[in-house]
Order: structure tokens, then sequence, then C-alpha cells
């Protein structure tokens, strides 16, 4: 994945409105040959991605959720309840090494609203926080610390552990003009489970056939991508890629 070596070209805090649409992928190529007029592939797909043209660039997304035995966060998002939180660590590489970028992240949901906040780091020290329940925070800068506590309080009080990493394609669009409108297309979504662990390796011959279009905007949506739902009758969807997983690893 490119450009994102960088600190500069790293968004930390998102608010903003998510829509989900489950789709196949026949439409999908019919949207995407749709949306080139007003969007365009978003600047972290690299080069070679580009090679390959808008209908099949992509890059890995690789998150290691939490939840405790009970699996609290799966029960929360199926109860619909109207807050919650997802606790996770992302990655967008495919070879993971101590000093590659991890995300450690917590999505909060309040009605149609999306808040999410995370801090960046390297995949050891990441490992030292979970693997090894080293909580010395001094080495993180200021404006990390007290995010991190939260997110270290809420794993602890919770009884989390790592619990399963979910992967899956990204093929993303950005609107060349208003750059906080983004959709996104994720699919072949695989989860397995990690045992406690910080790890992002592992797949299944079981990934799911649905492709997940995300519409993600902060203010109101382009007329003319209300003309795209409409014209090919979509419906929002409350998909959630990790219930999917939970699902599928426990047989539910």
């Amino acid at each position: 994945m490119a450009d994102l070596d960088t600190s500069e070209n790293i968004k930390l805090h998102f608010r903003r409105f998510e829509w989900k649409y489950i789709i196949d992928r026949k439409m999908m190529h019919r949207i995407i040959s749709e949306l080139s007029t007003y969007m365009e592939l978003d600047d972290h797909i690299s080069t070679e991605a580009r090679d390959r043209g808008p209908q099949n660039a992509f890059y890995m997304v690789r998150s290691v959720y939490m939840d405790n035995s009970g699996l609290g966060s799966y029960h929360e998002k199926m109860a619909g309840c109207d807050f919650r939180k997802k606790m996770r660590v992302r990655t967008y590489e495919g070879d993971v090494s101590d000093d590659t970028k991890v995300f450690v992240e917590i999505k909060r949901k309040k009605g149609d609203t999306i808040i999410k906040d995370r801090v960046v780091m390297p995949y050891g020290s990441c490992q030292n926080i979970f693997d090894q329940g080293v909580y010395n925070l001094d080495q993180f800068p200021v404006g990390d610390r007290d995010f991190l506590k939260e997110f270290l309080w809420t794993y602890k009080r919770n009884c989390m552990r790592p619990l399963l990493n979910v992967s899956y394609k990204r093929c993303p669009f950005v609107d060349k003009v208003r750059k906080r409108f983004r959709v996104t297309f994720d699919y072949d979504i695989d989860s397995v489970l990690v045992n406690g662990e910080i790890n992002f390796q592992g797949e299944t011959n079981k990934k799911s056939g649905d492709i997940i279009m995300e519409v993600k905007y902060d203010g109101m949506l382009p007329s003319w991508f209300y003309n795209i739902l409409k014209k090919y009758s979509l419906s929002r969807s409350s998909f959630s890629k990790y219930c999917f997983g939970v699902q599928k690893v426990f047989d539910f």
C-alpha cells in the first residue's frame, strides 16, 4: 500500500456517516464505471494496483478485533444497541514485521454517526502491549496517551482479548472535489481466530461472496450519487464484517 509511510498522510480522527449496501460483482463494476466521472482511486492505492484499472485495483485490510469470552461486542451489534464500540488493531500491509505500522482503533457508533479514533505505532510496540501486558505509555506522544488509556481501560474492564482477524480486499474511491466523500468496495471477506494474539496471518477457503459498498461522508451526499442509489434500487444494510466473521468461525 502506498503513502502510509509518512505521518503527514495519516488521519487519526474521523467523525462521519457511513452507509452500507450489499451488491454483487456485476453491479460493483457498473457503479464504478459511473463513479469515474466524479471520483478517483484514493492516494493509498499503489502504482502497481492502479495499473490493473479501477475495476480491479485494491489493497488489503486486516483487522484483529477485541472481544470477551461471552462475545459481548458481537451481541451488542446483533441486539441493535444504539451506542456501541468496536476495539481493533488494523494494518494495511501484506507482510508484517516489528517495524510495520499498525493502527490501534476505537470505532464508536451512535445512531448513524461514526466516530473513529486511532493511534499509529510499530507492530512490535503493539505486541508488547497486548502479548506481554506492558502498559508503560511513556514511549508514546502525549496526545496518544489519553486514547491508549481509554482503550486499555475498556479492554481490561470488559475482560477482552484479541479474538478474530478479519481480512478483505478494498477498492476505494474519493470525490475529486469533496475529498471527505468516499465510496469503498470490500470483498473476499475472510476471518480466522487468533487465540489472544495480534496475528494478521491466516486465511480460509470460505470467504464471503458478498461485496460491501460503503458510503462515507460528513455533510450531504451529492445529488449525482443519490441518483445512482435510486437507479439501482439499493437499500441500506446493517452488515458487519466482524459479526460475519464470528458467525463463520463459530458456525452460528
